[in-house]
């Protein structure tokens, strides 16, 4: 055997050992940089899932607080104007009434496990005018101030989620 063909052997060995080397570095690299990849996608899902399930949070509340203070304010309509008078459908959107109150305070404090501590403050004081406004007749544009106030809190929140600031 002569020098030149071992040599030759040697280096055709060595450029493939280099080639398998190669591959197996281009791999682990391309394997890494898909998982970071699949990491980046799955956090973007989940974050656009935890907005998606704010907004359905966020808007079941202020639609909760509208129908109690609509119930609230038939039920007022419809109350006797004399005691012991009688007056058809009182009942009715009196059980309604507090049946949707029930509902919105569930709905504030569902608001306040999933919202910022801001909004929490301000869900917890929509359920105490709520209850003020159906139990003692707090006045309509107290409770339209404590609606805004939250409605305007929420729809900051949505936005600095999604990213577009306030």
């Amino acid at each position: 055997m002569d020098w030149a063909t071992v040599t030759s052997v040697a280096i055709t060995g060595a450029v493939g050992i280099a080639g398998v080397a190669g591959t197996i570095i281009a791999a682990r690299i391309a394997g890494n940089a898909a998982t970071q990849s699949a990491r980046l996608t799955i956090g973007a899902e989940d974050r656009r899932a935890w907005l998606a399930d704010k907004r359905r949070v966020y808007g079941h509340s202020i639609a909760a607080l509208d129908a109690s203070v609509a119930a609230t304010t038939t039920e007022r309509g419809s109350r006797p104007r004399r005691p012991g008078q009688r007056t058809p459908g009182h009942r009715t959107n009196d059980i309604a009434a507090n049946t949707a109150l029930l509902a919105a305070t569930d709905a504030m404090g569902e608001l306040q496990l999933v919202a910022p501590p801001r909004i929490a403050d301000l869900a917890d004081r929509a359920a105490k005018d709520l209850a003020a406004f159906r139990r003692d007749g707090l006045d309509d544009d107290h409770i339209a101030e404590t609606r805004q106030s939250l409605f305007y809190a929420l729809r900051a929140d949505l936005d600095e989620e999604a990213g577009r600031g306030a």
